[in-house]
Order: structure tokens, then C-alpha cells, then sequence
């Protein structure tokens, strides 16, 4: 069903890079980031007729909202936008992933299992406040933590796997 949170927990693996720090309004205490984000995860609810490991069966944005997506929650969040000229710069793949279980060497097409795998990435505007510190004005140093996390009522629900992103250190 539409938006049906998985009855397993979820293994949720993301990537995150800052790709522009667009404002810091030290009036307000607020700063605004650009940044990209991938997520990726299994869903054997979704049934496809991929018939091979390396098909994808890419939606487009009107479909996406029938497929269950992790939500995310972002502390001490203001505003936020998904970019986009007349679509929103998101999207989310489907592809086949095959697998033997622990232990199994696969030797036969029977042992082989295949796992549905879930691509959703995005391009977005957060702003976020924070709490700067003016102490020693004009000499200080700011810190600005940006941290994000399921948007579950209890643990163990969704579980995230924070990595690396691709182009950058962030």
C-alpha cells in the first residue's frame, strides 16, 4: 500500500555531499545549503519483470509518490525545497540485485536469490537554524551542525548507513 512503512526493519544506505552554502544570516542565525542526496535500499514488496541484474526501470516523478520512501528529519530545520525548473530534480530507479545466502557457494541457478533494489536521489535547499555565538566578536569561530536522521517514532524501523559522497568530503 501507498506509503505502508515495511513490517522488516530497513537498511537504508545514503549519501550526502554539500554542494553550496548559499547563506549565513547571522541576524536570524540560520544558514542554507545545496546538497545532493542518495538513498538506497531493498523493497521485495515491489514486484517488477526485470529480467536481468543490470535492468532498470527508472519512474518518473508522478510515480514516485506510489513507492514507500524512507523519511528523513533534519534538527532544528526551517525551510526546505526539492530543486526544479518544471519537475522536481528527483528520482528513483528500481533495479534486480542477485545474492546467495551466507554459507551458500551459488554453484546452481536454484541457490541464486534476487533482492529488489530502490534508488532514490534528490537535489535540495535546506535552511536550518543555528546557534551562533558572539562572544568574542569579532574573533570567533562558528560551528553549525547539519544532522539528519529517520523520522520514526521508535528505533529500528529504518536503519542508516551514512557514507561518503561521490565527488566530495562532506
Amino acid at each position: 500500500t501507498k506509503g505502508e512503512v515495511p513490517k522488516i526493519p530497513t537498511d537504508v544506505v545514503t549519501r550526502f555531499e554539500i554542494n553550496n552554502i548559499r547563506e549565513i544570516n547571522d541576524k536570524e542565525m540560520r544558514i542554507t545549503v545545496d546538497y545532493y542526496q542518495e538513498l538506497i535500499w531493498t523493497d521485495d514488496r515491489i514486484k517488477t519483470k526485470l529480467s536481468k541484474e543490470d535492468d532498470i526501470l527508472v519512474l518518473n516523478n508522478h510515480l514516485i509518490d506510489n513507492i514507500w520512501k524512507p523519511d528523513m528529519w533534519i534538527k532544528n530545520l526551517h525551510s526546505f525545497k526539492i530543486h526544479g525548473l518544471i519537475e522536481p530534480t528527483s528520482g528513483l530507479s528500481i533495479s534486480r540485485r542477485e545474492y546467495c545466502d551466507l554459507g551458500e557457494t551459488c554453484m546452481d541457478q536454484q541457490s541464486i536469490k534476487t533482492k529488489t533494489m530502490i534508488t532514490y536521489n534528490m537535489e535540495a535547499q535546506a535552511t536550518i537554524y543555528c546557534n551562533f555565538h558572539f562572544f568574542k566578536y569579532p574573533m570567533d569561530n562558528q560551528k553549525c551542525d547539519f544532522l539528519m536522521d529517520g523520522a520514526y517514532s521508535r528505533p529500528g524501523i529504518v536503519n542508516f548507513k551514512f557514507e561518503l559522497g561521490f565527488f566530495a568530503v562532506t
